[in-house]
């Protein structure tokens, strides 16, 4: 699932490069790391939690990131309370550059040429170039609940959600479930207001179509109630958190 940009392909590059070029007040400086995606299959939101994790978990099963076997022991445990209500919180992603941003475009002889698409202190939200095909579930690896409900997400919603872990170890997780576990760390957690947990991380439609659903889940879990949250809860009195 990948959507079209609003200006050139080379533009849509911009959404990962903004990541690091963003004000420090507006989103924390990332660096690059983790997976370069294709530009027509852009994960926003794997993305992101790629490049702060650094970690895929299930490479470190398959033996592709030798000297990390064992961190999973050793991680900082992101203990959060335990929502006791179901509610979305949107989030605005917006960033502001703190450098111009270049690259390449069309003139009109149809050839490519190098040229300014942003200058600094241009406001994006990476939401305008590219909607992310997935979901991500936030959730303590160390309440049995919350594993279960990860459980029954992957298994339920394939390919269409990733689980990241903010307390436990991952990689245990990782090869009991034989799939790719990401775990949060300080930056993740600082770009997006997780306040509690288990919380759904989605993209939103209507009128929150730029913005992103964290919707916390209070039990009972179950895979209607994550289906439900799937866009955001349609709620008119959801909270909105701007960066």
């Amino acid at each position: 699932m990948s959507f079209p940009s609003i200006r050139t392909s080379g533009a849509l590059a911009v959404l990962a490069i903004t990541l690091t070029l963003s004000d420090p007040a507006q989103a924390i400086d990332l660096g690059v790391q983790g997976k370069v995606w294709p530009i027509a299959e852009v994960n926003v939101l794997k993305l992101l939690v790629e490049s702060a994790t650094q970690v895929n978990w299930h490479k470190v099963q398959n033996g592709l990131i030798k000297n990390a076997e064992n961190w999973g022991s050793h991680l900082p445990q992101w203990d959060f309370p335990q929502a006791t209500q179901t509610k979305t919180i949107w989030f605005n992603p917006s960033i502001v550059l703190k450098k111009a941003v270049y690259g390449p475009e069309k003139n009109a002889q149809g050839n490519y040429e190098w040229t300014l698409l942003y200058p600094a202190g241009t406001r994006i939200n990476p939401l305008h170039y590219e909607r992310p095909p997935t979901d991500m579930l936030f959730f303590n690896g160390n309440v049995p609940a919350q594993v279960r409900l990860a459980k029954q997400v992957l298994k339920t919603f394939q390919g269409e959600v990733d689980i990241v872990e903010t307390a436990g170890n991952p990689e245990d997780l990782a090869k009991t479930l034989d799939m790719p576990v990401y775990y949060a760390n300080r930056e993740i957690l600082s770009r997006f207001p997780i306040r509690k947990l288990p919380t759904l991380m989605g993209v939103g439609t209507g009128t929150h179509e730029y913005d992103i659903a964290l919707t916390e889940l209070a039990p009972p879990f179950s895979v209607q109630q994550v289906r439900a949250a799937w866009n955001g809860l349609p709620a008119k009195e959801q909270p909105h958190v701007h960066p």
